[in-house]
């Protein structure tokens, strides 16, 4: 049976060995942020040159692609916002 691992290692010419490793670590990270007490608090985990790549919480040891923080960071904003009713 083809699973997406095999695909993606046929795509990428990634062996699958490696495919399955980082697969296991995207799920690792996944884990940590979803099972964190939250609000997150990010800070720098990867920089390329002047740009940030990822940024890592300081509580659960979660790291997020810099777009996504961002994403995130505007949640938490808009869930700040006093509602009103019309």
């Amino acid at each position: 049976m083809t699973t997406a691992i095999d695909v993606l290692s046929k795509v990428s010419g990634v062996p699958r060995a490696e495919a399955l490793a980082l697969w296991e670590q995207v799920r690792a990270n996944s884990a940590r942020l979803k099972g964190c007490e939250g609000p997150h608090e990010f800070v720098e985990h990867e920089k390329t040159g002047a740009l940030v790549r990822s940024y890592r919480c300081t509580k659960c040891e979660g790291t997020m692609p810099a777009h996504d923080k961002r994403r995130y960071d505007e949640g938490l904003e808009h869930g700040r916002r006093e509602r009103t009713t019309p």
